[in-house]
């Protein structure tokens, strides 16, 4: 173990796993200098190892203080795993589950069916129909094992029923979770329909029994892909209320379960801060405000949580930063900077499609607010991670097209004629070569070799040109990921 190892672990912790971690100290008698060591250390602002020998001259603890360390950073390991047994579900489901087993070999029937019965309840609040129905497979063995003639009844009027149902929702599960698959690589890879193909495909999808008729949907799981399906189907359309609609109602589904919530942070920080985009990007303020204030709050229990959330929260606020009007995007500037630091902070925590996401947010605010040059960096940064055009499909071709916006901004003119090639090879490569991006290519072809003066006409001409082809809904959407920087603005002015 490294010096500072014990601090990190120490700092890392909520306020609940520090309450818990002195409850588990005092319930099994670990001893008081143990304890001491780590109110010692939670209060350093960073590690000190001379001052904690300082602090505890004299004492028999600094006798053996990195074996005193070492124990107290194994203790807390311990405590977070008896805290994560007592309030991960499935876990202590599982573990009621071995405790009945046990019983049941011991033949000790009814103190097994007061487990199982414990365990039932954790499937019946959390919707878990593959755990419950081995509640019921046990509790006919034992059954089973008491008395034949009462078992064969339980099997006809219980088993048999209640597993019929589950088969019949597992089923559901496993059939509309395909559809969920299926649908989620479209948007993840288009993001929006880009040609006919794409939506005609996606509308096949569509007439599945169990998303044209959700009344047969048994389980919170079932009913919660349904409407994740409909909320991806109205994004591709770029049916943007009906999006939102669908997004809220995933949400107010987990909200009716706030088991779920705590065993799933992610996916409940995933839908907040959906909500939030789409609000500010509506100027539906009053709501984004609303649904950011839950974000910020929501419980993350593990370090891994703990960043996430702040990745998304710092998502949300980029998202606000771009909705802003642009008389105040000079009183805004400053907020910038604040972000980008906290991105810093976290990003080498996060996983790479997070990280890959929040980097293009960061690229599109960064251009918004005419600052290129940091945009060039963070775009730079994007395009070296590895797998970037693999990971994020959607944003790949646009963040080629703002690469050659801010080169030719920050007047890199000499080797831009370069830059355009290797876009154009780039973006034929990954069949993204679509008409507004040959439309770019060919119009900063002609920007590279013309005088300053004529810049702003060029510019305003390729609009022109976009806007004939964007009559067409497929290249419409193209040139709306582009408008996000609101660099045809600069020009129109």
């Amino acid at each position: 173990m490294k010096k500072r190892d014990l601090f990190i672990l120490i700092h890392s912790l909520t306020p609940a796993e520090k309450k818990f971690f002195k409850e588990y100290v005092r319930a099994d008698n670990q001893g008081n200098n143990y304890m001491r060591l780590f109110d010692a250390i939670a209060e350093q602002p960073h590690y000190d190892d001379n001052a904690l020998k300082e602090k505890f001259r004299g004492e028999k603890l600094i006798n053996n203080f990195h074996v005193m360390k070492a124990y107290l950073y194994d203790l807390i390991l311990e405590a977070l795993r008896h805290m994560d047994i007592h309030q991960n579900s499935i876990t202590h489901f599982r573990r009621l589950m071995d405790e009945a087993q046990l019983l049941f070999e011991k033949n000790l029937f009814d103190l097994a069916i007061g487990q199982l019965e414990k365990a039932r309840d954790i499937c019946n609040q959390m919707e878990l129909p593959l755990q419950k129905s081995e509640t019921i497979l046990l509790q006919l063995r034992i059954l089973n094992r008491q008395d034949l003639v009462y078992a064969g009844k339980y099997f006809t009027e219980v088993c048999y029923p209640e597993l019929s149902d589950l088969i019949l929702s597992l089923q559901q599960m496993i059939d509309i979770k395909h559809l969920h698959k299926k649908i989620s690589y479209v948007a993840n890879t288009n993001g929006r329909f880009r040609s006919a193909d794409d939506e005609n495909a996606v509308n096949k999808l569509m007439e599945h029994e169990l998303v044209t008729q959700p009344e047969k949907l048994k389980s919170f799981d079932t009913i919660f892909a349904y409407y994740s399906i409909k909320a991806y189907y109205y994004w591709l359309k770029n049916d943007i209320v009906n999006a939102f609609d669908f997004e809220e109602k995933k949400w107010l589904l987990y909200k009716n379960f706030p088991m779920r919530i705590k065993e799933n942070i992610k996916d409940a920080a995933t839908m907040l801060y959906n909500l939030i985009h789409i609000s500010y990007s509506n100027y539906w303020n009053e709501k984004a405000h609303h649904y950011l204030k839950i974000l910020q709050n929501l419980p993350a229990s593990t370090k891994e949580e703990r960043f996430y959330v702040r990745n998304k929260f710092v998502r949300a606020q980029l998202v606000q930063l771009r909705s802003a009007p642009s008389t105040q995007h000079k009183k805004l500037s400053h907020l910038i900077t604040d972000i980008i630091k906290e991105f810093q902070s976290i990003s080498n925590n996060i996983e790479p499609i997070e990280k890959l996401r929040t980097l293009y947010e960061m690229i599109v605010v960064l251009m918004i607010y005419g600052r290129f040059a940091d945009a060039l960096n963070f775009i730079q940064q994007f395009t070296g991670e590895k797998s970037a055009e693999e990971l994020r499909p959607i944003h790949y071709p646009y963040i080629k097209i703002f690469n050659l916006i801010c080169h030719f901004e920050l007047h890199n003119y000499e080797y831009l004629l370069n830059i355009i090639n290797n876009t154009e090879y780039a973006l034929k490569k990954s069949h993204k070569l679509f008409q507004i991006e040959q439309m770019f290519i060919r119009s900063f072809r002609k920007l590279v070799h013309l005088p300053k003066r004529q810049h702003a006409e060029q510019v305003m001409e390729l609009r022109s040109q976009l806007d004939a082809i964007a009559k067409d809904q497929y290249e419409k959407i193209g040139l709306g990921f582009i408008d996000q920087v609101m660099w045809f603005d600069k020009y129109r002015q």
